[in-house]
C-alpha cells in the first residue's frame, strides 16, 4: 500500500509537520521570548533615562549648592557693614531672646537706628528741614507678634527691618545736596537707598541755596539662628495667638487667678504697662532731627 503513494506526497507531509512544528514553536516560545526580551528592553531603557535624570538632577543640585556658596561668599566681606550686630548695647538687635525681651530690645535698637538716621541726614553741612521719624514698636503691641511684624519673619526667609521713611528736606548749595543724597549709600550696618530727588530755588550764583526734597528707603537685614518660643499665656500654659486646642507650653503654670509672668523678665513688665525701669518707651524714643515730638505708629 505504501509502494503506491508517491515521493511528493511525503514531501508535502514533511513540509505540512515543519509548519506545525514551526508555528507552534513560535506561538509558544519564540514570540513570547521576543515581547519579554522587547520589554525587558524598555525597562532598561526607562531604567537608563530614569538613572540620567537622577544624574542631571544632581549636576543641578550641585551646581546650585556652588552658586550659593559663591553668593555667600561673595556677601560675607558686607555682612559685617550691612547687618547690624547682635550686640543690643552697640545698637544692634538680637532676635533670638524671649519676645518680651525682644519687644524691649526693640525699641533700643530703634532708638539707636532714630540717632544714626539723625546723622546721617546732616552729611555734606545741609541744613535740615524736615528728618524721616523712625517707626518702632509699643508696649500695646503683642510681644510674640514682633518677630513676624516688625523684623517681617517668616515672610522673608530671614529676618529683615525695612523702614520707608518717606520724604526728606534739606537746604544748600548744590553741592552739598548732592553730597547728602549719595552719603546714604554709605551709611554702614544697613542698606540705605535716597530716591526721587527734587530741587528748588531762585538764587544766583554759584553757592546759592537750594531746597532739595527725596525720599528714603532703608533695608536692614538682622542676623537670625533660629525662632524662640512663644510666651505663655497669662494665667495659663497655652502660647499666645496659638490655635484652638493647642497643647500647653512645656513648663507652663497651671491657670490660675494670678498672671504668670515668664521668670526670665526682671520687674515683671507686661505688654501694656511697661517694662522694667531704665527700659526707653514711646516718650523716650529719640525723635528725628529737626523734629520735635512724634509717635512710634508704623507707616
Amino acid at each position: 500500500m505504501f509502494r503506491k503513494i508517491k515521493p511528493l506526497t511525503y514531501i508535502l507531509i514533511g513540509l505540512s509537520l515543519s509548519v506545525i512544528l514551526l508555528a507552534l514553536g513560535w506561538t509558544r516560545f519564540w514570540a513570547p521570548n521576543i515581547k519579554e526580551a522587547e520589554s525587558t528592553v524598555e525597562a532598561n531603557n526607562a531604567t537608563v533615562l530614569e538613572a540620567n535624570k537622577y544624574k542631571q538632577a544632581v549636576e543641578k543640585k550641585n551646581v546650585t549648592i556652588a552658586a550659593f556658596l559663591a553668593a555667600e561668599a561673595a556677601w560675607a566681606p558686607h555682612k559685617d557693614s550691612h547687618s547690624p550686630s547682635m550686640d543690643v548695647k552697640s545698637g544692634g538687635i538680637n532676635v533670638n531672646v524671649n519676645p518680651m525681651k525682644l519687644q524691649m530690645d526693640t525699641k533700643v535698637f530703634r532708638n539707636a537706628m532714630q540717632t544714626r538716621v539723625n546723622n546721617q541726614v546732616k552729611a555734606g553741612g545741609v541744613e535740615v528741614v524736615a528728618a524721616p521719624w523712625v517707626n518702632g514698636v509699643s508696649d500695646s503691641d503683642d510681644p510674640n507678634g514682633v518677630l513676624a511684624s516688625y523684623y517681617n519673619y517668616p515672610t522673608l526667609p530671614f529676618p529683615a527691618v525695612v523702614y520707608d521713611l518717606g520724604q526728606v528736606t534739606v537746604r544748600g548749595t548744590y553741592a552739598q545736596i548732592a553730597t547728602n543724597v549719595r552719603s546714604w549709600r554709605y551709611m554702614q550696618k544697613c542698606i540705605a537707598v535716597a530716591h526721587g530727588l527734587s530741587l528748588s530755588g531762585t538764587a544766583n550764583g554759584k553757592d546759592r541755596v537750594l531746597t532739595g526734597t527725596y525720599n528714603v528707603s532703608i533695608y536692614v537685614p538682622i542676623r537670625y539662628d533660629g525662632a524662640f518660643q512663644q510666651l505663655p499665656l497669662n494665667g495659663g500654659g497655652t502660647p499666645l495667638n496659638a490655635p484652638a486646642g493647642a497643647a500647653p507650653a512645656p513648663g507652663a503654670p497651671a491657670a490660675s487667678g494670678a498672671p504668670a509672668m515668664p521668670p526670665s523678665m526682671p520687674g515683671g513688665g507686661a505688654p501694656g504697662i511697661g517694662g522694667p525701669p531704665g527700659m526707653p518707651s514711646r516718650a523716650g524714643s529719640v525723635p528725628p532731627t529737626g523734629v520735635s515730638g512724634g509717635g512710634t505708629g508704623r507707616r
